[in-house]
């Protein structure tokens, strides 16, 4: 599967979602599952597997360790990034004519 670079989707994401965690809508940043997919070291996985996060909420995870941090927090990051991509690939499809 090819790598997806997609900065309006991740403008997207930053735009009309909240944090994934606490559903505030300030300064949100669109986090990259690092589980999501192989990938080399240094390589950030697909932008189609990022979710929505706050920067205290994303410092957390990096902290706690993302697996860890996702199950205590009763969380399924990848069915959630997956939603998001089917919605904004629908609506890239509805502004074409």
């Amino acid at each position: 599967m090819a790598t997806i670079r997609d900065p309006k989707y991740l403008k997207y994401v930053r735009d009309y979602y909240p944090c994934a965690v606490c559903g505030t809508d300030q300064d949100i940043q669109a986090h990259h599952i690092t589980y999501a997919e192989p990938r080399g070291i240094g390589m950030k996985n697909s932008d189609r597997f990022v979710v929505p996060i706050c920067p205290l909420h994303h410092y957390e995870l990096h902290q706690y360790g993302e697996k860890s941090y996702w199950k205590k927090k009763g969380l399924e990051p990848l069915i959630y990034a997956n939603i998001l991509w089917q919605n904004y690939q629908t609506k890239v499809k509805q502004r074409k004519p």
